[in-house]
């Protein structure tokens, strides 16, 4: 959902959806589901963030508390179970790639 919420306007504008018919359905596609979003917020019971940062969001947004659970750190390594042969097509978002 933080594509619909936070950013809209930088997000639209890596994706070159700024002006024209494109840009207008996204816009419109991303209001609506704003108001989905906002509609089921009733029907969540507990919010959990990663972060203070991440519940802040959740307050600004929702107006809700949030518990933050941060991720484990130290302690064991995780080392994941090897590959097996395959190919895992993905799309790395350039947002995703820089720090906040």
């Amino acid at each position: 959902m933080r594509y619909a919420w936070d950013l809209q306007n930088q997000y639209l504008a890596d994706a070159g959806l700024t002006h024209g018919l494109k840009g207008f359905l996204a816009r419109a596609l991303l209001h609506y589901i704003r108001i989905w979003d906002l509609r089921t917020v009733p029907g969540v019971d507990h919010f959990i963030a990663n972060s203070h940062f991440v519940a802040e969001r959740i307050w600004k947004h929702y107006k809700r508390e949030a518990a933050v659970i941060h991720p484990p750190c130290g302690g064991q390594p995780l080392h994941p179970p090897a590959p097996k042969t395959g190919l895992l097509p993905l799309r790395l978002a350039p947002r995703a790639l820089q720090e906040s």
